[in-house]
């Protein structure tokens, strides 16, 4: 039986969870940070973006992580819709929202988008291309833009403890906090998409949130636990 006095745990890089944290703290609900993930700025070559017929966001880290730099005016296209949430919050815009939110339905957006030519994929260092193959078959010039390290925190094992679900943000934060945690195969989880998902395997207890947006991730926690 849960524990609902017990905390949910999120994942995201420290800063990242305040406004899931916030909904939780005004239900009433205890949530701690065990940030599975860290990010470390890269710098961008000044000439990267020029020429570019389209901009590809992979993650919503990527839009945050990019902050600095000037955008062409060109169609921006962002892999799911927390990728679309984080270019809007940042001022911007999604004109093109990849459905799904996956590397092939990325790729499959922009070449729905803009005609063949060079496309920006703006991402992290642990990333692969985005389906590279599909888009060069189809005559686009693949240009990775990595604005970020996905860093790994040190001390990620935490003794076993009292814990009423776990939000996973992302992949790698699925792989390293389980892999330095086995016991939380025994913790509700939640995923805020269906890659995150897809990472967490055959976990017995896993609940997809309809979309990224603290309100939605809130609401599947309700529902779960």
């Amino acid at each position: 039986m849960v524990d609902l006095t017990a905390p949910v745990v999120l994942t995201r890089a420290v800063g990242a969870n305040d406004r899931l944290g916030a909904a939780l703290t005004g239900r009433g609900i205890p949530w701690v940070e065990w940030p599975a993930v860290a990010f470390d700025a890269v710098a961008v070559a000044p000439d990267a973006l020029d020429g570019v017929t389209a901009l590809a966001f992979v993650s919503p880290a990527a839009v945050a992580m990019a902050g600095a730099l000037r955008w062409p005016d060109v169609p921006r296209v962002a892999q799911g819709a927390g990728t679309a949430l984080a270019l809007v919050e940042a001022g911007d815009r999604a004109d093109v929202v990849a459905d799904p939110p996956d590397a092939d339905g990325l790729a499959a957006a922009v070449i729905a988008t803009v005609p063949a030519g060079p496309v920006a994929i703006v991402r992290g260092d642990h990333g692969r291309d985005v389906a590279p193959e599909r888009l060069r078959a189809a005559g686009y010039e693949v240009r990775p833009v990595t604005v970020y390290r996905n860093l790994e925190p040190a001390d990620l094992g935490r003794p076993p403890q009292a814990v009423r679900a776990v939000v996973y943000a992302s992949p790698s934060a699925v792989r390293r906090l389980l892999g330095a945690n086995p016991w939380l195969r025994d913790v509700p989880a939640v995923a805020i998409g269906p890659t995150t998902a897809e990472a967490l395997g055959d976990h017995p207890d896993v609940r997809i949130a309809a979309s990224p947006t603290p309100e939605a991730l809130l609401a599947t926690l309700l529902e779960s636990v």
